[in-house]
């Protein structure tokens, strides 16, 4: 009884409930004690302004950090406290708004303007957090004027306003729309997520663009409106499946963001892969450019492969590069960034985008784009997308044998994080695997964080065995003990019933997967007694694609194990102890993010 009750004083639950117990205690006790200049029975007796102070001593700044920890159901609760906390949280109580056109609610009084700093049109979609959906009939041209002209009255008056969201409006963007953005002086940031108008106009507008951050579409596919779901359905069941979209929505989307895309400003750019050839004009120089993130499959262009070079060259400052694309199947050919013939123009003194830090692309077996990226490169990502099989893309995955032969041609002392995708399955890439994993702590001492993704050959009639008795944990072993800077190691070992074609026959009792979650936790323990001594590995994570819910949470379809230190050896090294990291249920994460007000 006497552990048990140590146990519990000791939990983290406990010092939660207490440290709650005295936040509550310290706010009503700073309710009813006396301000400054007045007695207890609230008299007044001195004018002399009070110090600015938040909570019982603590300064407003603090308060206002310990505020910003709290959802927003506790949020309204605690500013409707006190007139005092109402007006001191009212600038972070209505940092965020979120205005949905068709609500009854209105548009929000322009007492909040000035507090607004992340301004959302929401549509009929919604997010989480809005149940009632909206017809898209309902979204009239008069309503679109309607929007149009209410934004116009408030954006140059929310004089603090640096974001504004489009989501699920099914006209937008409209250019009225981004002119309305544009004359807002102060805005510098959009974000885009809605499917284009089916009959664009042309675009002309009249303010020059001051954006420095813009993403349009980047976390949702387009869909044309002329096009049904069971059309779509039917191009993939009959293996002629092609996700594009349609040339004249490339091209007029693209006139759209070249509008309001501004060479002289624009520092982050987030869009589909098929619109940057038309949206960003090649001709200019992209100089204050620093990000750019593509999504989707590679752009058409009758210019072939080097077209993707020259959107890269264009940006002689890029410092981050997320280029995620797929190659849709109706392709022919494979992508490359730097074909052999375009290697010949660069040197070894002369990189390309010599200001680049982080690099994440996949990249076919006759790529030379890692021989020619600068020497300081801190973040390499090589991961095959899609990352798992689609009737609508070909998998970038390229063997093992290649992958070192192209990462041996590179020089990346200072390389601090790095992730791999390969096969195995061709006949010598066990081998080639091997040479692989034993090369990385060399080519790359100074790795914090390391993945491993494998795409194998299974043995056995059910496919429940590695491939000739190939066992990854002595691989694993040796590599993580070689990495002394190691911090976070992540593998995909494509182990039987972890993967996603593993999920309906396992449903369906066809095969046993049970032994792979054993197997599992074997592996990660194993791997964390091996690793370097003295270790700074913190984390080490298994993927595991179990379907459903699962997706949404923050680490996606990952089993983590934390290593945690918990005493000192009587010789006096320190203790570890490997801890799975428990899943929450989905109740406990709120994505919701913006807050929504009710007119008095």
């Amino acid at each position: 009884m006497e552990a048990i009750r140590k146990v519990f004083l000791s939990s983290r639950l406990t010092r939660w409930i207490f440290g709650l117990a005295r936040f509550k205690f310290r706010l009503f006790s700073w309710l009813w004690t006396p301000r400054h200049g007045q007695d207890a029975n609230n008299q007044i007796k001195s004018l002399r302004a009070p110090p600015s102070i938040g909570l019982h001593g603590l300064n407003t700044d603090v308060f206002s950090d310990i505020f910003a920890l709290l959802n927003g159901q506790d949020r309204r609760a605690l500013s409707a406290a006190s007139p005092q906390l109402r007006s001191l949280f009212m600038p972070l109580l209505f940092r965020r708004v979120c205005w949905q056109p068709l609500s009854p609610r209105g548009f929000p009084p322009s007492t909040l303007w000035s507090y607004i700093r992340t301004f959302t049109v929401q549509g009929c979609s919604g997010l989480s957090g809005f149940q009632q959906t909206t017809p898209t009939a309902d979204y009239t041209k008069e309503l679109q004027a309607q929007i149009t002209s209410q934004l116009n009255e408030a954006l140059p008056s929310m004089t603090n306003l640096d974001e504004v969201r489009l989501y699920d409006i099914p006209f937008g963007p409209w250019t009225e729309f981004i002119e309305s953005v544009l004359l807002a002086p102060s805005v510098k940031r959009l974000f885009l997520a809605s499917d284009p108008c089916e009959n664009p106009s042309e675009v002309s507008l009249s303010t020059v663009s001051r954006l420095s951050h813009v993403s349009y579409n980047i976390h949702q596919p387009l869909h044309h409106p002329s096009d049904s779901d069971w059309i779509r359905s039917y191009s993939a069941f009959s293996n002629n499946a092609d996700i594009r979209c349609p040339a004249d929505l490339v091209a007029s989307e693209g006139r759209l963001a070249r509008a309001w895309l501004n060479p002289q400003t624009l520092q982050s750019l987030s869009i589909p892969g098929e619109f940057v050839l038309e949206a960003l004009d090649l001709n200019l120089r992209w100089e204050t450019l620093s990000e750019l993130h593509l999504e989707g499959v590679f752009p058409l262009s009758p210019k072939g492969t080097p077209a993707m070079l020259d959107v890269l060259l264009a940006m002689p400052h890029l410092r981050v590069g997320r280029l995620r694309l797929e190659q849709s199947k109706g392709d022919i050919g494979c992508r490359e960034y730097v074909t052999r013939d375009a290697l010949a123009t660069f040197t070894h003194n002369k990189p390309l985008l010599p200001n680049l830090v982080h690099f994440e692309a996949p990249i076919s077996v006759n790529d030379h784009i890692l021989s020619v990226l600068p020497p300081p490169l801190e973040t390499l990502l090589l991961i095959a997308y899609p990352l798992n099989n689609s009737e609508f893309f070909k998998r970038l995955i390229i063997p093992a044998s290649a992958l070192l032969r192209l990462l041996s041609a590179a020089e990346f002392p200072t390389l601090r994080s790095l992730e791999l995708s390969y096969s195995t399955k061709a006949d010598g890439e066990l081998f080639a695997e091997e040479e692989l994993l034993q090369a990385i702590p060399t080519m790359f001492p100074a790795l914090r964080h390391l993945m491993v993704r494998r795409d194998a050959q299974r043995d056995g009639p059910d496919g429940v065995h590695f491939a000739t008795g190939w066992d990854p944990t002595s691989h694993f072993e040796a590599l993580v003990s070689k990495l002394a800077h190691l911090e976070t190691f992540s593998f995909d070992a494509d182990i039987p019933g972890t993967q996603e074609a593993d999920i309906l026959p396992a449903r369906h009792g066809f095969v046993n997967f049970a032994p792979a979650s054993e197997y599992t936790v074997q592996l990660v323990t194993s791997i964390a007694e091996h690793r370097a001594r003295p270790s700074k590995l913190r984390k080490i994570s298994s993927y595991k694609c179990t379907g459903g819910q699962i997706m949404v949470f923050p680490w996606g379809p990952w089993s983590i194990w934390d290593i945690i230190h918990v005493g000192f050896h009587p010789n006096g090294d320190p203790e570890y102890e490997v801890r799975k990291r428990e899943t929450l249920p989905l109740s406990e994460f709120d994505p919701t993010t913006f807050t929504t007000w009710q007119m008095e």
